[in-house]
């Protein structure tokens, strides 16, 4: 099984306290993309692709080559930014016809991924979403759900349907790529956003279910959530425990 890991952003919200992209900057001494690429290999995963900007590249394959990894590590090209959904396509000619992980490379958590994979076996998804219970889901995309189906995703709406927020981890089966394709670009944002490809898939008869995340999830953008994301770093270095 084989896992995409996008990496594309700038890090424009965090220059006060960090100079460079958000999935490099270092929680207890070990930067979040890597920190990502652990995460995986408890998975049994067979490769990673790390989708960038063709800016980024070198100091990403940089940073794997000087921490190492046990999967082989890929890399696809987002020439120009165009949102998560776009991202995500880049990688579609790295992988087979099998169901792979999906994340964000400034994601840092403690979320078992293999309970997605789990999910996925069991329901026979099409896709298996993490969620989380936030206080402020209007800051993230959010989802409407009937038990554990996904009946739509609102990309940080002033009306969230629920405080259930995408965490950007997911499985997908490569049947999203249709679904990407037959996205329209957010008039908001001018992006394609994978929120709205995951709608498409819906729409099209998909099954796509979620997994509770129920551990911490922190997505970085002030010192604030970083001074956190380092107690939670301190923790695991000295229990061993996410």
């Amino acid at each position: 099984m084989k896992a995409v890991i996008l990496c594309a952003g700038k890090g424009t919200r965090i220059s006060s306290f960090f100079n460079g992209p958000k999935c490099l900057i270092p929680i207890n001494g070990t930067p979040l993309l890597v920190h990502n690429i652990r995460l995986l290999e408890k998975c049994s995963v067979t490769e990673a692709i790390i989708v960038s900007s063709q800016g980024m590249l070198p100091l990403l394959k940089q940073t794997v080559e000087q921490y190492g990894t046990t999967i082989p590590v890929r890399h696809a090209v987002q020439r120009i930014r165009l949102g998560t959904a776009h991202g995500l396509s880049k990688a579609e000619p790295f992988l087979g016809r099998e169901p792979f992980f999906y994340l964000v490379g400034d994601n840092f958590t403690g979320f078992a991924l293999s309970l997605l994979m789990k999910a996925r076996r069991k329901e026979d998804a099409d896709a298996v979403i993490a969620l989380k219970a936030v206080a402020d889901p209007s800051r993230f995309g959010s989802a409407e759900v009937r038990g554990r189906t996904v009946l739509r995703l609102a990309e940080k709406s002033s009306r969230p349907p629920s405080n259930l927020s995408f965490t950007s981890m997911a499985v997908f089966r490569p049947s999203i790529f249709d679904a990407i394709r037959a996205t329209p670009k957010n008039p908001r944002a001018g992006e394609y956003f994978l929120t709205d490809s995951i709608n498409v898939l819906i729409a099209g008869g998909g099954k796509v279910i979620y997994v509770p995340v129920t551990t911490w999830r922190l997505n970085i953008n002030t010192p604030q959530e970083y001074e956190t994301a380092e107690r939670f770093a301190r923790r695991l270095k000295k229990t061993g425990k996410r």
